[in-house]
């Protein structure tokens, strides 16, 4: 390996370490964001999701297709 035939810097290690760690801060903030977006928008699908079978149960005349309080229609 070269590391062994040169001589340790550690003034440019430490700055290495330092530029490094700021990248994983910043790709650790950048995934958190795209994270809390998606569970955001899921969390809203769901309850655009709920609002329709509600609504789609409450509009059901049909006694045949109306279920019981504990079943769920499947869309």
């Amino acid at each position: 390996m070269e590391f062994f035939n040169n001589p340790v810097n550690k003034d440019e290690q430490l700055q290495k370490i330092i530029d490094d760690t700021h990248e994983i801060i910043r790709n650790f903030r950048e995934i958190s964001e795209i994270m809390v977006d998606k569970v955001q928008s899921s969390h809203g699908l769901m309850y655009n999701l709920g609002k329709k079978v509600v609504n789609r149960q409450n509009n059901d005349t049909d006694s045949g297709s109306n279920l019981g309080r504990n079943q769920v229609n499947l869309i």
